[in-house]
């Protein structure tokens, strides 16, 4: 509730995005998106709970084209430990992008304009874009693009968030083949 004033204007800041120790992060969420030509494509989960995580009870499903509806639907298996990281990676990338990994999948392909979204069980808890939205060739994160480059989500970042318009800028932006 900071209150800044010149001799025009008013103005009133709210610290309306801080972490509560109180509650804290109770889901996965991604932490890493990768999109670089011609095939390179992967996320990383981070695990931001105490507690070991059962990805079975996880899917990613992908929106082509401003859908509703998912054109692929990527089931998740095994075990994500507390505070750890998950990389599931595109079967067509490259050779160092695969040896990160600890999922290949061939279903795993998305261009940049495409949804991306992470459910636990049958609930939105993060993603890329906004389902049913058709933004072209790519999204926009803060003065970059989902095309061509490696997005991280930014350390103070602690749980996922299902609004684009929210989470376009919580992303720290690298040049492609930054893994």
């Amino acid at each position: 509730n900071a209150l800044l004033v010149d001799s025009l204007i008013n103005f009133t800041f709210y610290d309306d995005d801080s972490v509560s120790t109180n509650s804290p992060c109770s889901d996965l969420f991604f932490s890493e998106y990768v999109h670089s030509f011609p095939f390179n494509r992967a996320f990383e989960l981070y695990n931001p709970t105490a507690s070991v995580a059962d990805l079975s009870n996880y899917t990613i499903k992908i929106y082509f084209g401003g859908s509703t509806v998912p054109g692929t639907v990527i089931p998740l298996s095994g075990f994500l430990n507390a505070a750890d990281t998950y990389v599931i990676c595109y079967s067509g990338s490259d050779s160092l992008l695969k040896t990160l990994a600890d999922t290949i999948n061939g279903q795993f392909f998305f261009n940049a304009g495409n949804v991306i979204g992470l459910y636990h069980a049958n609930t939105l808890v993060d993603a890329i874009g906004t389902i049913g939205v058709n933004p072209g060739n790519f999204w926009p994160v803060y003065n970059s693009q989902t095309s061509s480059t490696v997005l991280v989500r930014k350390q103070i970042i602690q749980q996922g968030e299902n609004t684009w318009a929210v989470s376009n800028g919580q992303w720290d932006i690298y040049p492609q083949g930054d893994y």
